[in-house]
């Protein structure tokens, strides 16, 4: 059996904080196949971010801290590496889109400049070069008229035109593992499909392996073939994406499926899971969704439930998922 590309193995994650340690992610197990787009979905606030800068070993540190845990991408632990030798995998070998592209790009610098910097630093190419492979880029992600574009500074451009060029820069040494960090948050409703369409399109062209993170799982279930649910910190469940949404194990895979609104029950008022996410400094005992659920039971506040196989490949961790204590 070969081994995933990603595999994620008890990593926990701390803050430290003026009122105390915030226990902001405690991942079991996550591991991701190679070419496939895997989706890791919850509120904001459940560790979907945090996960995606542990990959990439860019937690501040302090106030963040480690406290254990392993990431292996392709067989090496990364977090293990220096800081020097993360600087010659980011880029060449894992990239990310950030949620928000005006901020991901230096407001002084033409957008052309900025990906032909990268290009040079990582590739160590001439500048004539990296101008060629910024445009084939350019053309790649769709922007209109690329030779003009490349001399527009960030501001000049839309929000759906700054996207595309992150994701260009992202592309643009070559990497095999993108980290899809909510693309579309920061963009207009009506941008965001013509970037979800581009992202698909980009995936089938390449050989890209992607974990795709998102609160929406409309997106969720259009982008990946897997799935992992976060609430506060930890999985709840996982699976592939038909399987978990057609048959949801956990009580708060349930909520959010009841959450979204469908076409054939327009009429109907959405059901909405009362509370809030819990305290990071304060988690409960047992099961961290307890304070929430409408099946809670002296057991999920008592003992923290363990992931359970319920079908091939469909895991979950609830005391009571299959309706009875």
């Amino acid at each position: 059996m070969t081994k995933p590309l990603l595999e994620i193995n008890k990593l926990k994650v701390n803050f430290n904080t003026y009122y105390g340690l915030a226990k902001v992610l405690d991942l079991e197990h996550l591991f991701v196949e190679k070419g496939e787009t895997f989706g890791l979905a919850g509120e904001s606030g459940s560790g979907k971010s945090i996960t995606a800068l542990s990959i990439f070993n860019l937690l501040p540190c302090p106030p963040g801290e480690i406290e254990s845990g392993e990431i292996f991408y392709n067989g090496e632990n990364l977090l293990t590496k220096s800081e020097k030798e993360m600087r010659q995998i980011r880029g060449k070998k894992l990239s990310m889109i950030f949620q928000d592209p005006m901020s991901s790009l230096n407001p002084v610098f033409t957008v052309g400049e900025q990906i032909k910097r990268v290009i040079v630093h990582h590739d160590k190419v001439a500048k004539k070069q990296a101008e060629a492979r910024a445009l084939e880029l350019f053309d790649l992600v769709k922007l209109p008229d690329p030779k003009n574009t490349m001399d527009k500074y960030p501001h000049e451009l839309s929000g759906g035109m700054r996207q595309r060029v992150i994701i260009a820069m992202a592309l643009s040494c070559g990497a095999e593992f993108l980290i899809a960090d909510e693309p579309t948050r920061a963009l207009d409703v009506t941008i965001q499909a013509g970037v979800l369409e581009l992202i698909k399109e980009i995936k089938r062209e390449t050989d890209l392996t992607m974990l795709f993170i998102a609160n929406s799982l409309g997106v969720i279930s259009e982008m990946c073939e897997r799935v992992a649910l976060l609430y506060a910190g930890q999985i709840v469940e996982t699976g592939r994406v038909e399987d978990v949404f057609r048959n949801p194990l956990h009580p708060y895979t349930f909520a959010l499926i009841e959450a979204v609104p469908k076409p054939s029950q327009k009429d109907k008022p959405l059901s909405v899971t009362g509370g809030f996410p819990p305290d990071p400094i304060k988690m409960p005992q047992g099961c961290r969704f307890n304070p929430r659920c409408p099946k809670a039971a002296e057991l999920c506040i008592n003992k923290k439930p363990i992931m359970t196989e319920v079908e091939k490949g469909h895991w979950v961790a609830c005391h009571n998922w299959g309706g009875g204590i």
